[in-house]
């Protein structure tokens, strides 16, 4: 059971009256409830000194004596940091007179007068008005300010150019017609309007119609469907009877219109002379017409005989007798129409049997000429015939539509003569993928698989074991749980340049495909070592040596023969002999260096390991570099290589990735998650200036980021506002532009990254979820703080007792924490208090009135847990 804090108290008190004359050090700060140093003759709160004290503590003050007055008093508002109180004003110097105090948004400064204004602050000149000069000229009486073209200056009104009005001069008064209406602006009032008369009454801005035509109009109101009838003695309003209340479906004005009647409803007869004339075709009468033209050409007005035809004469039909002619058509007269049977095949050109084979002679071709739209000749994929003759041609819808060929045993799929580089298999929801090899038809073991999930980008997916038949080259991919994507095969054997630097040979001997050995491939120049014994044929022909002038038994004694010309050879070695070497090697001969090759110098400088002679056109020379293999050369730093490349390929357009593809995917990592970009990307500048970034966001998505106009294709994402590359980026380039065009180079920013481990120290925990790191606080290890506040009311309390318990909730309080309690700051003289945690997420309060009866005020009071230590 907890002792209330007022029995504490209490105790302290009566301790405090037994010390007697004891002298006691008194700590204010929690002692004191209220301390008054009015009438004390002096009080020194703060710390002082010539330069801020190196250490504080949250809450302190320091008065600097070395600082000028209003810049002295400093508080700690951060442990160990100084800061200035009250306005940071600017030191007043000699060189401010007559400056002015202004703020630049951030701070107080010093600023001279200036812009149409000039002087000291007590006596300004305005020299200028919105920037425009002032003339210095002392203006007279009844002058005006006045805009000369270059300053404003002082000028007399000029003299009034009226010399009539109206045609008159002198005393000007008005008179009728000086002005018409229609130059009278405004509008004219009701005061100023004539009574109405006549059919009118009232007033004519609301004037009412009283009489038509001078008679009386009844003011009774009308009601739907009346009209205006004449009673005798006026107008008034009536039930309409009678009469025709619309025609042709309309009211009002009628006026006649084109389906109003139809001639079924008109009666009579149109007259000859209603008719119009005829014209093009016909001649006379509409009811005697003559056609006397054909299609406007004219027609013979002679009389037919019987058996005649109207036939065109070259300048007219007319009559004439047709000789010969068809009787009749497939043993048909009259209307023939085209019936099943009329025609053979063999009777139309071109055509073709579908019943019969065809045949061609020996040698014959037939050729089929494709178009933009469709090809010239196809042959329907189907599966394989069960019976097929020697050199029949189908194409195998069983296996990926190839073209096969029947050799009289077994049908040959008509493979191309070159292998292909890689072949790309799509899988859904399985765990074995199985691809034979005649499918990928790579023709070798060797081969390198990879597989990637069905995402955009995609992401690879590793295998539990990849298997390839050493002998049938079929692949087998197995997966520990269903999944869906695409593996890519690649089978392409590519030949490493020195140095492993991936170069690769396009073309051996100046050919390409299935390269054998062929006669002339290599001279003896360039075969290095020794012929062995065993490779020389027996003896010696001696008519393929000097056309056979030495014998082959005489030229086998020279083989023996070491005489005066090798001691000469040897004595030219000498290091001793003055001969020196020329052209592309240097000194004596025992000694000689290589300085050159075909003329062109060899640097001196050291190779390194793996570097091979590389030809500078900077240097004019040979020199080492890092090698490069085959004759397509190959990258030889990582800021050559294709992942992620980003090129310009017009003024305008970045193009990111381009190598990227579902074969040679590109892809990117961030912690335990891989993005891959699997399709090139373009960046479009389409207006503006500055620099664009080009990266991967932690989201995986390939960002450009500008603060221009820049529009993006395909997997990239365009973002403005973005000025740098993001913290949780991976940089690949940034390329500056101007005027609307993007710079001739960017600079590269790939490189390799180095996985950072992140640790938690004492206080700190770490989290990794999706390839992003979290570090928090350890509440375990670092304190907690709870805290909350509530206002209370308590009622009066009599002196010597306590008030009835109240309280407030803090969620995440329990019994035994300590409570630092917040006691309100007006709390009433002669109370003491005590807060406790008397259960879960619960405070307790309790007054309790030392020495006089008193109502406390409505305050707030507040309590804060510490936790975790």
């Amino acid at each position: 059971m907890q002792t209330p804090k007022c029995t504490y108290y209490l105790l302290a008190a009566l301790a405090l009256a037994g010390a007697g004359a004891a002298q006691t050090k008194v700590d204010l700060r929690t002692q004191a409830k209220t301390v008054d140093f009015s009438q004390a003759s002096s009080t020194l709160p703060s710390r002082m000194g010539t330069g801020l004290a190196a250490t504080c503590s949250q809450g302190e003050t320091f008065l600097r004596l070395d600082a000028p007055a209003g810049r002295n008093w400093y508080t700690c508002l951060t442990a160990n940091q100084w800061t200035l109180q009250g306005a940071d004003t600017p030191a007043v110097g000699t060189g401010n007179t007559n400056f002015v105090l202004a703020s630049d948004g951030s701070a107080a400064v010093w600023k001279s007068l200036g812009g149409d204004v000039s002087g000291t602050p007590d006596a300004l000149t305005v020299n200028r008005i919105l920037g425009r000069p002032l003339d210095s000229t002392v203006p007279t009486s009844g002058q005006v300010l006045t805009w000369g073209g270059t300053s404003w200056g002082a000028a007399s009104l000029p003299a009034p150019p009226l010399s009539t009005v109206f045609g008159r001069t002198g005393s000007v008064t008005a008179q009728t017609g000086d002005y018409q209406f229609s130059q009278i602006g405004g509008t004219v009032l009701s005061t100023q309007l004539p009574p109405p008369g006549g059919d009118l009454s009232g007033v004519l801005s609301s004037a009412t119609v009283s009489r038509l035509q001078n008679r009386p109009m009844a003011a009774t109101a009308p009601t739907t469907g009346q009209v205006l009838a004449w009673s005798g003695v006026q107008w008034e309003p009536e039930a309409a009877s009678g009469g025709v209340t619309s025609a042709f479906g309309r009211t009002g004005a009628i006026v006649g219109q084109t389906g109003d009647y139809g001639f079924s409803q008109i009666s009579g007869t149109v007259g000859s002379s209603q008719l119009p004339a005829l014209g093009g075709d016909l001649t006379g009468a509409l009811t005697t017409a003559t056609v006397s033209r054909l299609q406007s050409r004219p027609v013979a007005s002679t009389a037919p005989t019987t058996g005649q035809a109207l036939a065109w004469s070259g300048t007219q039909w007319q009559p004439q007798t047709i000789a010969g002619g068809v009787t009749s058509a497939f043993g048909r007269s009259g209307a023939v129409t085209a019936t099943a049977g009329d025609y053979s095949a063999s009777q139309v050109t071109n055509a073709v049997d579908m019943t019969q084979p065809t045949t061609y002679s020996a040698g014959a071709r037939q050729r089929f000429s494709g178009s933009a739209m469709t090809a010239g000749l196809q042959v329907a994929p189907s599966a394989l015939p069960t019976a097929a003759q020697t050199g029949d041609m189908v194409v195998d819808s069983g296996d990926s539509n190839q073209l096969k060929v029947y050799n009289g045993t077994s049908w040959v799929g008509a493979t191309p003569s070159t292998t292909p580089a890689n072949y790309v298999t799509t899988f859904v929801g399985q765990t074995t993928i199985s691809v034979p090899g005649t499918t990928h038809r790579l023709g070798t073991a060797n081969l390198l698989v990879a597989c990637y999930d069905g995402s955009v980008p995609a992401n690879m997916v590793e295998p539990s074991t990849i298997t390839v038949d050493p002998s049938s080259y079929n692949v087998t991919v197995i997966f520990p749980a269903a999944q869906s994507g695409r593996c890519v095969i690649n089978g392409y054997s590519g030949v490493a340049g020195t140095g492993g630097s991936g170069g690769a040979v396009t073309s051996v001997f100046g050919r390409s495909g299935d390269v054998v050995a062929g006669a002339g491939d290599y001279a003896f120049s360039q075969i290095s070592g020794t012929v062995a014994n065993s490779q020389v044929a027996a003896g010696v022909d001696a008519a393929k040596i000097g056309g056979g002038l030495v014998s082959s038994q005489a030229y086998g004694y020279l083989a023996n023969v070491s005489s005066d010309i090798q001691a000469q050879l040897n004595g030219k070695s000498s290091t001793s002999h003055t001969h020196t070497a020329f052209g592309d090697v240097t000194g004596a001969l025992a000694t000689t260096v290589v300085a050159g090759i075909q003329g062109r110098a060899i640097s001196s400088a050291a190779p390194l390991d793996g570097q091979v002679l590389s030809w500078s056109a900077a240097a004019n020379q040979w020199q080492p570099a890092s090698g490069g293999g085959g004759s397509g050369g190959g990258a030889t730093m990582a800021g050559q290589l294709g992942d992620f490349g980003v090129t310009m390929t017009s003024s305008t357009v970045l193009t990111i990735g381009a190598g990227c593809s579902p074969a040679t995917p590109c892809n990117v990592r961030f912690g335990g998650r891989t993005y891959s970009l699997t399709s090139g990307a373009t960046a479009t500048l389409n207006s503006g200036a500055g620099t664009a970034y080009v990266y991967f966001s932690a989201s995986g998505a390939l960002t450009v980021g500008h603060t221009m106009n820049v529009s993006c294709s395909n997997s990239c994402l365009a973002t403005t506002g973005v000025t740098g590359f993001p913290v949780d980026s991976i940089p690949l380039y940034s390329w500056n532009a101007a005027g609307g065009s993007w710079g001739a180079a960017g600079t590269d920013w790939r490189s390799w990254i180095s996985r950072s481990t992140l640790l938690a120290g004492t206080g700190i925990v770490t989290t990794e979820v999706g390839g992003q790191t979290t570090i928090a606080i350890d509440s375990t290890a670092v304190p907690t703080y709870l805290k909350n506040s509530v206002s209370f009311t308590f009622a009066q309390i009599s002196a010597g007792t306590c008030s009835p318990d109240l309280t407030f909730a803090l969620t995440g309080a329990a019994p035994g924490d300590t409570v630092a309690p917040g006691w309100p700051s007006g709390m009433a003289s002669g109370l003491i208090g005590n807060m406790w945690v008397s259960a879960a997420n619960q405070i307790t309060v309790r007054l309790c009135a030392m020495g006089q009866t008193v109502a406390p005020a409505s305050a707030v009071y507040s309590a804060t847990i510490i936790r975790g230590l």
